[in-house]
């Protein structure tokens, strides 16, 4: 019903300042800018097909490593396939919501107990040393990063989430190939040549999101 009298003021909305607009608007031409280099077409793909992608690199590792290994098939396979689905998840959707805090440290955690777990299980208590250690460890570390950077070109601005998903995958998919080609029952050898690998990319993308600001509340 109508009621006599002048109409209600609107009140006016809060002002933006010429500073804030600005910051805005160098964030979105960067942003452009980034998405013109000649990985902007990679990853406009779809996710399924960027999944597809990196699911059939990890999970080729193992099968070539069964190639003259003296390790064990059965283990590299069953790490291969924990290894796709971290990749899966590693490229998850960015208008998913974020998983919380103690989602994103489960992921890498859960990976190196699942990788402590098989080393005690095929421990045989054989004596290791260093070297035998980094014979591992050095491919091991070259297999992770190379798949740490493919799915770095197929990601845009990746969530603190998915870089740790992301090293997590790349880590099993290294300790996928080194279960294939190496034959020492130790779980001390498991522990400090294999599951290193994963320890430390989870580290140098930790300290890669630190850099970017990304931890601590602003990827979640």
């Amino acid at each position: 019903m109508p009621t006599d009298g002048p109409p209600l003021p609107i009140p006016d909305a809060d002002p933006v300042d010429a500073a804030t607009l600005e910051s805005m608007r160098v964030a979105l031409e960067a942003q452009v800018h980034a998405d013109r280099g000649p990985l902007a077409g990679v990853r406009s793909w779809p996710t399924m097909r960027r999944r597809a992608v990196l699911s059939l690199l990890i999970g080729g590792l193992a099968l070539v490593a069964t190639v003259r290994g003296g390790g064990s098939l059965t283990m590299a396979l069953a790490l291969d396939v924990v290894a796709m689905v971290l990749a899966w998840v590693s490229l998850r959707p960015i208008y998913r919501p974020t998983p919380p805090a103690w989602v994103e440290a489960l992921v890498p955690l859960g990976s190196l107990a699942l990788l402590a777990t098989m080393g005690w299980l095929t421990d045989a208590g054989i004596q290791t040393h260093g070297s035998q250690h980094l014979r591992c460890f050095g491919p091991g570390i070259a297999i992770g990063a190379s798949t740490l950077l493919v799915w770095r070109v197929l990601t845009g601005q990746p969530t603190g989430f998915q870089s740790f998903a992301a090293a997590s995958a790349a880590g099993v998919a290294a300790n996928a190939f080194l279960a294939a080609r190496c034959a020492l029952p130790s779980a001390e050898h498991v522990l400090l040549g294999h599951a290193s690998v994963l320890a430390v990319l989870v580290a140098l993308v930790w300290v890669a999101d630190l850099l970017r600001g990304r931890v601590g509340g602003s990827t979640r």
